[in-house]
């Protein structure tokens, strides 16, 4: 049985690297038929962010990344919290003590940093010397009866070599000599890192841990641990490290590569799905690089088309995908909904004075807004910046006042009649963009001109600008009969007044 785990620290919100690590997890284990755990690794207590934990799992859900096993879902290898497990890995590291392969270190924490910086002055990889390696029983037991403060390091052995068998970058061997006597259990009697993964991986019967390339080298230290426990390791495969596009560091604290941040933009789930499954994997033969989702990569995923080269994260594609996605948005759609939930609120902000109607500024009003506009913009949030969908045109500001100029100069403002008899006679309850294409031919054949004519002139009676945007007859169904007739006047006096 295939089983993976997802293991973010909560000292920080989701990002895009872990994101990428939860859903080669996820795709792994479906294309497999096997299971995703969810776990989280707060043990660094001083990092941890309140509310991370549960934001974390917030946001798997919205990628419909949805683990087997979790704090919140429960299962039979839990609890899923590793600060509610301490004892299990006390009484792990006590066992490797009282069989040898470890022991207890005394080191104040002086004397530790002391050693880091000669070893950072040398070409030591390690800074510990093993002082406490070999003390003698009876030097323990007193240090212990005076309640020496002290933690439990892993005793590595000095000559040989550990080799990593990894499922991306294959057989990676790390001399032992330059492996450390790494800390398992801390003087405040929480497990490091090391101790708790390698625990809890075995107990919650991990068949496979994959994980950034960042933690290749911990590997070698978790295969020492294995072997001390006499436990069977799981297969490791270790994905790419994430790059700017000029290939410099990626940091985690960019803006952009928030996923709140991404979601407050206007981006669909399944768009930011559907990108991250390309930042280090390619599938060879795809005829589509649009997913639908998780189930859809997942039939295509393999550990062995995943690269080995640092992946470039390029937002343009990202916003290019988000645009593909909106096209098959439909009012039903629960992705929409959570467009709606997070832009509803900067709406709020930007549009609540007297000059706004009350019915736009409703989550209905914007729903049908992002679905007129679907396609139109990369980040939906930018539907929040066309302001004509909530607010008449002002015709004396410069933009207005140009735009309106380009179309009298070229004689088009005499067609504003033409346009207002035609819409008026359409129903109120038809006006849906159908019909007002027929009332758009109707307008032309009324006027003398062709429909290209004037197309352009109505985006400007009804935005105030020449800018492009959503389809002009999309724009006019969801002003409503009333505004775009209004608009049709205002335009037609603004050119008077200025004759």
């Amino acid at each position: 049985m295939v089983r993976v785990r997802f293991a973010p620290s909560p000292t920080g919100f989701m990002h895009l690297g872990g994101l990428r690590t939860a859903l080669f997890n996820a795709v792994f284990a479906r294309k497999h038929g096997g299971q995703m755990i969810l776990r989280i690794e707060d043990t660094d207590q001083a990092r941890l962010v309140p509310g991370a934990a549960a934001a974390l799992e917030e946001v798997l859900q919205w990628c419909g990344i949805v683990p087997d096993e979790s704090p919140s879902v429960g299962g039979p290898c839990g609890p899923y919290v590793q600060s509610e497990r301490l004892h299990l890995y006390r009484e792990h590291a006590a066992g490797l003590v009282d069989n040898g392969a470890a022991y207890r270190c005394f080191c104040s924490p002086d004397r530790l940093n002391l050693l880091r910086r000669r070893a950072s002055k040398t070409d030591h990889v390690t800074s510990y010397d093993g002082a406490c390696r070999d003390l003698a029983p009876d030097d323990v037991r007193a240090r212990l009866e005076g309640g020496a403060a002290h933690t439990v390091r892993l005793r590595v052995p000095r000559e040989g070599k550990m080799v990593v068998q990894d499922e991306v970058y294959g057989a990676v061997a790390f001399s032992n000599d330059g492996i450390d006597d790494q800390v398992l259990l801390k003087s405040n009697g929480y497990p490091t890192y090391h101790l708790a993964n390698v625990v809890d991986d075995h107990l919650m019967q991990v068949s496979h841990v994959l994980r950034g390339e960042e933690w290749l080298s911990s590997s070698a230290q978790h295969l020492h641990l294995y072997n001390a426990f006499g436990w069977d390791a799981p297969r490791f495969g270790h994905i790419p490290l994430l790059v700017n596009t000029d290939r410099s560091k990626l940091s985690k604290r960019q803006g952009d590569l928030n996923i709140s941040e991404l979601r407050a933009k206007g981006v669909l789930p399944e768009a930011l799905v559907n990108f991250v499954a390309f930042l280090g994997w390619s599938s060879p033969g795809l005829q589509s690089e649009t997913f639908s989702g998780v189930d859809d990569i997942a039939a295509s995923f393999s550990l062995a088309a995943v690269s080995r080269s640092p992946a470039a994260v390029d937002l343009r594609k990202l916003q290019y995908l988000n645009k593909q996605h909106q096209t098959v948005l439909t009012a039903e759609s629960q992705s929409l909904e959570t467009v709606v939930e997070a832009l509803f609120p900067q709406l709020e902000a930007a549009y609540s004075d007297d000059a706004v109607p009350p019915d736009t500024l409703t989550r209905e009003y914007l729903r049908r807004v992002l679905l007129g506009s679907a396609g139109t913009f990369e980040m939906m949030a930018e539907v929040l910046d066309c302001s004509y969908f909530w607010r008449d045109p002002t015709w004396t500001s410069p933009e207005s006042t140009a735009a309106g100029a380009k179309h009298a100069a070229a004689g088009k403002m005499v067609f504003i009649p033409a346009l207002q008899r035609n819409i008026e006679a359409v129903v109120p309850t038809e006006f849906y963009a159908d019909a007002l294409k027929a009332a758009l031919k109707l307008a032309a054949a009324d006027a003398g001109c062709k429909v290209g004519a004037l197309q352009p002139l109505l985006r400007y009676c009804l935005t105030g600008s020449n800018n492009p945007g959503p389809p002009v007859l999309r724009v006019m169904e969801l002003v409503g009969k009333e505004r775009s007739l209004a608009r049709l006047a205002g335009a037609a006096a603004a050119q008077s007044d200025v004759g």
